[in-house]
């Protein structure tokens, strides 16, 4: 980069105006890659060169070739270092993805399975201890611990695997996630969609299923809720994700938007994130006691 920084001060003081070039290169670079980047120094100094024929007659046209070989070694420098980013960006990203999996492959095949044998022991050993005994409670107590530590790694699990769906993907895995969800912790579940088919971006659609997954996590943690529902649809100018609990509710009564729940800091904050990533807009309605309802809305341009 210092060497880069010096061929830029060098054609600024050549000319203040070819430093508009210089962006014309930069631009090049950040959008394209190293052919580009070339091509357009290769313009550039062609410009230049040509400027000078025409403003001289062709008595300057040689000093014009120096800015015009610093303009080539600049469009090599810059594309060069760029695509090298593009590519460490790029390998950095799936490295962390397989890294990811492999601790989620882990998770399952050792800590998971280790909990699972644990927890068939004690229960064995619950069996055989006189019904009502403070062991047989304390082995009950410790039998439960268990088995919510195999559904906290399993969502731990989950969440940690890469997730690579598009909008052929999406119903199918939300539908997955419920029904998992069902099985895993007892609470009644059920997903609702009339939709057969959703033309949302890839991105949105990783981004909604994991919003759905933290909604029901947030449920089995926080909610004390017996049942949840999960909705997907279409409204008048956009989709609209919705989960509905019969749970504790919120810290609050009533129904606010994104905006009024980042002003009062209520609401689960990851979710709200999330949903602002994708430009979309929660609203939460909550009556203590009776249950809490969340709605992500995404406007008609994301589809």
């Amino acid at each position: 980069m210092d060497a880069v920084l010096a061929v830029v001060i060098a054609l600024a003081s050549e000319a203040p105006g070819r430093l508009f070039l210089v962006f014309a290169l930069l631009a090049a670079a950040y959008r394209w890659g190293l052919r580009e980047t070339l091509l357009t120094a290769g313009a550039a100094a062609a410009l230049l060169v040509l400027a000078e024929i025409l403003a001289s007659s062709g008595a300057r046209a040689l000093p014009a070739l120096v800015p015009a070989a610093y303009l080539l070694l600049l469009g090599f420098l810059v594309g060069y270092l760029m695509e090298r980013e593009r590519q460490f960006r790029a390998e950095t990203s799936q490295a962390k993805t397989m890294d990811r999996a492999l601790v989620a492959r882990e998770l399952h095949d050792g800590a998971i399975q280790s909990l699972i044998g644990l927890e068939v022991h004690v229960d064995v050993l619950r069996r055989k201890a006189p019904e009502g005994s403070p062991t047989a409670e304390e082995l009950a107590r410790i039998q439960q611990l268990l088995r919510q530590e195999v559904v906290n790694l399993r969502e731990l699990m989950q969440q940690m695997k890469p997730l690579d769906l598009g909008p052929e993907q999406l119903l199918d895995v939300l539908a997955e996630s419920v029904d998992r969800f069902r099985r895993e912790t007892g609470i009644s579940a059920s997903f609702v969609s009339d939709l057969q088919n959703v033309s949302l971006p890839p991105r949105v659609c990783q981004e909604l299923a994991r919003i759905t997954r933290e909604a029901l996590v947030n449920v089995r943690k926080h909610s004390g809720a017996e049942n949840v529902v999960v909705r997907f649809g279409r409204l008048e100018g956009g989709f609209q994700l919705v989960i509905d609990d019969d749970g504790h509710g919120f810290d609050f009564k009533g129904r606010l938007s994104q905006a009024e729940l980042d002003a009062a800091r209520k609401g689960p904050v990851i979710i709200k994130e999330r949903v602002r990533s994708v430009g979309g807009e929660l609203t939460v309605e909550s009556t203590k006691g009776r249950g809490a309802r969340l709605e992500i809305t995404l406007p008609e341009s994301h589809g």
